[in-house]
């Protein structure tokens, strides 16, 4: 098991931010009422550093086992979530990943049938294979 890395200052500076926060923010405004990342520049915003770091220091604080709070990452922002919040986003995650694992066992189950032999029940050849692969 990997060893937990500690918090740089920045990430705990990004959580007591979040900590304060009732709404979603999204990242453009995080950085802009934030100093924690420098000043945006007119570049496109998501291939800016600063939206790399921040986006960063996100994951490091979700995987931190120093932060209590569940932060929750979603279309409308970045927030410390309230229990229904995290019970809804939960329940929607996990619907996605259910039907992510469907449609992979559904590809395991193709992948298992490359060159086995298919029968013809009209003509009662098996002549023909399964090609599940690109050769």
């Amino acid at each position: 098991m990997k060893k937990n890395k500690l918090l740089t200052e920045r990430q705990v500076a990004l959580y007591r931010y979040l900590l304060k926060q009732d709404k979603f923010k999204n990242l453009r405004e995080i950085i802009l009422e934030t100093d924690l990342y420098g000043s945006l520049e007119d570049y496109e915003f998501n291939n800016t550093n600063q939206r790399r770091q921040l986006t960063k220091d996100i994951r490091a604080l979700k995987a931190s086992d120093n932060i209590f709070g569940v932060i929750l990452s979603t279309t409308k922002g970045i927030k410390i979530a309230t229990k229904e919040e995290y019970e809804h986003y939960f329940e929607r995650q996990s619907i996605k990943q259910k039907r992510a694992m469907k449609l992979l066992n559904k590809q395991r189950e193709k992948a298992k049938k490359h060159y086995q032999t298919k029968i013809d029940f009209e003509t009662g050849l098996n002549e023909n294979y399964v090609v599940a692969f690109r050769e």
